[in-house]
């Protein structure tokens, strides 16, 4: 995956060389940085967390977060959270 801050992210099929195989349109400022959960099934991304359901990029709902400066999303599958 490639995460553009105007709100794109590139999903590139194996073997992930050359032009991605779709781009989803994601909402706001997003930032640089996103994350898949373990099963694939949630697409994590932005300043802020905005929660997409995937394959779809189907917008689910946004965690606020804590703190303005931080650089990136970190999913824990084994938390069940």
């Amino acid at each position: 995956m490639g995460f553009s801050y105007l709100g794109a992210v590139d999903i590139y099929p194996p073997p992930y060389r050359g032009n991605p195989g779709r781009t989803c349109t994601v909402r706001g400022d997003m930032g640089y940085f996103g994350a898949l959960d373990g099963r694939n099934e949630h697409l994590y991304v932005g300043n802020g967390v905005a929660v997409y359901s995937y394959p779809d990029c189907t917008y689910r709902y946004f965690i606020k977060s804590k703190v303005n400066n931080y650089v990136g999303i970190a999913v824990d599958p084994q938390s069940g959270s």
